[in-house]
């Protein structure tokens, strides 16, 4: 007998300035979120995106807010030159973002990227027979990893390691194929969309 667990997926496409539209401040503090995606929780968690057509390169931008699986989180970027930086983790919502110091006149934008999560399945990690994760590319393109993680308490800890095995890394197909067994959990990320719809299923044995 097998138990499945099952998510569905269709992500919007980025929105550069969807979190803060085009703003600058002459101090310290808390940007104005003003963005179209602004307070309220983005379709799926995504990496958050700060960019600048000007030089911010010594400024630190703080993103406070939720993650897939509801845990309150904390990012911290560093501006560049005319260009693009995103976080590392994938924001569900974003409550704040704040910068250590003025970089008036410049103006910056913060927004939404292409690189999206589901949530964290947990999975049974005593269960000897390895578990099996399909996934459907239901409509539009996408590519697309399978990323799991060993920690203990995905309840409490943010910080887990995500591993994506290369069998399930960088996929803009459908597939089914195991987990390594004893994986205590498994999430889906994408790093480039075009409308798509994507199914994942975790199916795992009872006994």
């Amino acid at each position: 007998m097998t138990a499945q667990q099952s998510i569905s997926i269709s992500p919007i496409a980025l929105d550069a300035d969807g979190i803060c539209a085009s703003q600058t401040k002459a101090s310290s503090g808390a940007l104005t979120l003003d963005g179209a995606l602004a307070n309220a929780a983005l379709d799926v968690a995504r990496k958050i995106s700060v960019n600048s057509s000007a030089n911010i390169a010594a400024r630190v931008f703080t993103i406070v807010g939720t993650d897939a699986n509801d845990r309150s989180i904390t990012d911290t970027v560093t501006g560049v030159n005319n260009s693009t930086v995103s976080t590392t983790k994938y924001f569900k919502t974003v409550t704040s973002v704040s910068v250590d110091a003025s970089f008036s006149p410049n103006n910056v934008i913060v927004g939404t990227t292409a690189s999206c999560a589901t949530r964290i399945i947990q999975l049974n990690y005593k269960n000897e027979i390895a578990a099996q994760v399909t996934v459907e590319l239901v409509s539009g393109t996408a590519t697309w990893s399978i990323e799991e993680t060993y920690n203990n308490d995905l309840s409490v800890s943010t910080n887990e390691v995500m591993i994506a095995p290369t069998a399930h890394a960088s996929k803009s197909a459908s597939l089914t194929a195991p987990i390594d067994l004893h994986a205590h959990g498994v999430r889906l990320v994408t790093s480039a969309i075009s409308s798509p719809t994507i199914v994942m299923r975790v199916d795992q044995a009872i006994y």
